[in-house]
């Protein structure tokens, strides 16, 4: 595959004991996503705090909530309410080149709370902003798909990897 799209010269600047994904870094730190530990030898908890005052907002919302039907009754199950990423709240707009987290307990809306920010699902009130679009029930399926090709990127909980494959060339694929 490496020779096919980069020629017979091709070597590699990572190998997958270098890339690590969802695992623990050389230096015994967890994290999401491992990066060469021959050029980042950083102990990534005492790095200073980044300044992302004049970077884009990427996320922002106002009010968001999300309230589920039952079918065949007359009950709602709210699953999101009053949800505010700005800069008048105590939460601010998620900032581009920031890394966040998301936690709370098992049912407190974490999943659906993505599932707006991903654009897999609606919010039945507020205003979801992403890349200062606003997305709503009126966005078209052409114009979400188009943002989740060219702006959004997924892990599942439960993801489905080629075993063939190093974790670089998982990366190069475009589904």
């Amino acid at each position: 595959y490496q020779r096919r799209v980069h020629g017979d010269n091709y070597q590699p600047k990572f190998n997958t004991q270098q890339l690590m994904i969802g695992n623990r870094y050389d230096n015994g730190a967890t994290g999401a996503l491992g990066v060469n530990q021959q050029q980042n030898q950083q102990d990534i908890y005492n790095l200073g705090p980044k300044d992302f005052s004049n970077s884009e907002n990427v996320i922002e919302c106002y009010d968001l909530g999300k309230v589920y039907d039952l079918v065949g009754r007359q009950d709602k199950v709210p699953a999101l309410r009053g949800v505010y990423l700005s800069s008048e709240s105590e939460f601010y707009p998620v900032k581009r080149g920031e890394f966040v987290m998301i936690r709370g307990p098992s049912g407190g809306g974490k999943t659906t709370l993505l599932n707006l920010i991903g654009t897999i699902d609606n919010s039945t009130s507020g205003t979801l902003k992403i890349l200062g679009e606003t997305i709503n029930s009126r966005s078209t399926d052409e114009f979400l798909s188009k943002l989740r090709l060219s702006s959004i990127g997924f892990v599942f909980q439960t993801f489905n990897l080629l075993a063939t494959m190093t974790a670089y060339e998982l990366s190069l694929i475009h589904i």
